[in-house]
């Protein structure tokens, strides 16, 4: 019996375990495919009906107590949970690591991907239990009393937890596709390092990115356990209240700037009637710097401090007032500004109607009129009692002066429609 050639052996060795490595490659990639066609779909729709039937006005003692330890796990334990999961299958799939132990690497990511499977069916069941579909409409009157279990905050719990579950899909699909693109034979050594050498030079690799975004998603989840509503109003009145001093400046800028009436000497008689009475309608826009002071008043008062309540008596409906209030009022501006600019460019012979102007400025009028009941009723009172008078007589001065304004300007809006 002949010796067997161990040079042969070795040969034929090392392509099989090339192959052996290239099917755990292909089946740690399958798994992630598995992964986010499973958790693709976890997240609640964000218009899916009610959270709690409308039958039911509040919530049991019981029923809250229990969505109550959900919501703490959720929070404190699921949720980190998976932040840690993701930080570690960043470290598993760096390449240089892969390549010099594909084997240990490839047995502690399958591990990996049966936790995350685990962790993402654990949220998506805690969310089914807290937040049960189909979803309940942002405008619940009848829910003032459940703090954290009001609508508004079931919902915006909901939307940012599927938020972050998308971004776990897209962190999946990347590693994915890194891992699929590695080349991992260990034949022709010599050759694979020229490849390294090369991916090296092209910068940071996709993946990492993608795997840090949904951990910040993460943390800005937890972040809601401890945000209180007011918190929530302030982060979004400034989303629109940064807008309105652009529009000011749009409106002021391309209508009544003092080249303009140098411009108006230069037109027929008809149309600089129609040129000046659009400018001084522009120039009686002092309801748009009212709204600007308005916001600037509220984002820098004493409203804004920490310490408040985390939690008011308002229901849903109304906290969805409060909080769209700055967006809704900036986009009311922007509409203002562009029936100014339409204005502006139309003949005497196409005259605007001014009832647009007329049902934007009312729209304005009661959109402040909601929000300064919401103030007056259950937001200055939460503030210290020295302060209280300050703001309501701030509030007062401000009101008649906003009403003031919009009774001129539309006065002079109705003045354009009686041009002769």
């Amino acid at each position: 019996m002949s010796e067997s050639n161990p040079s042969t052996s070795s040969t034929t060795s090392e392509p099989a375990k090339d192959s052996e490595i290239r099917f755990r490659q292909r089946d740690i990639g399958y798994r992630f495919k598995s992964l986010i066609s499973e958790h693709g779909d976890d997240c609640v729709g964000h218009n899916q009906g009610c959270i709690f039937p409308e039958v039911t006005p509040a919530l049991s003692t019981e029923k809250v107590d229990s969505n109550e330890a959900l919501l703490n796990k959720l929070f404190s334990e699921l949720l980190p949970l998976l932040a840690r999961q993701l930080n570690t299958l960043s470290l598993l799939i760096n390449p240089e690591d892969i390549r010099r132990d594909p084997g240990s690497k490839f047995t502690r990511l399958s591990e990996l991907q049966l936790t995350i499977d685990h962790s993402m069916t654990r949220v998506a069941y805690s969310m089914a239990l807290i937040c049960p579909r189909p979803l309940h409409t942002f405008d619940r009157v009848d829910d003032h009393k459940l703090e954290r279990f009001k609508s508004f905050w079931l919902n915006k719990l909901v939307e940012s937890i599927g938020d972050m579950q998308f971004q776990v899909s897209v962190a999946l699909n990347a590693a994915c596709e890194h891992i699929e693109a590695l080349n991992l034979c260990i034949v022709h050594e010599f050759m694979e390092d020229t490849v390294c050498e090369f991916m090296e030079g092209r910068g940071s690799p996709v993946y990492a990115g993608s795997i840090y975004i949904p951990s910040a998603f993460i943390n800005s989840t937890i972040k809601l356990r401890s945000e209180s509503e007011l918190t929530v109003a302030i982060r979004l009145w400034k989303l629109g209240a940064h807008m309105i001093p652009k529009q000011l400046r749009q409106a002021i800028g391309s209508l009544g700037s003092s080249p303009d009436h140098v411009e108006i000497r230069g037109l027929p008689s008809s149309r600089q009637v129609v040129r000046e009475s659009v400018i001084h309608l522009t120039e009686s826009l002092s309801i748009m710097k009212l709204s600007r002071l308005f916001f600037n008043k509220i984002l820098r008062s004493g409203i804004n401090r920490e310490g408040l309540p985390a939690y008011t008596e308002m229901n849903s409906k109304q906290l969805r007032c409060l909080c769209n209030s700055a967006c809704n009022v900036s986009f009311d501006l922007s509409g203002l500004v562009d029936l100014l600019q339409t204005a502006e460019r139309s003949l005497p012979a196409n005259l605007v109607d001014t009832r647009n102007f007329t049902e934007v400025v009312q729209t304005l009028a009661s959109r402040f009129e909601a929000l300064l009941l919401l103030f007056r009723t259950y937001l200055v009172p939460l503030i210290r009692q020295t302060d209280q008078d300050h703001y309501k007589n701030w509030f007062a001065i401000w009101d008649t002066q906003f009403t003031l304004a919009v009774i001129r300007f539309q006065n002079l809006a109705r003045s354009i429609g009686h041009i002769p």
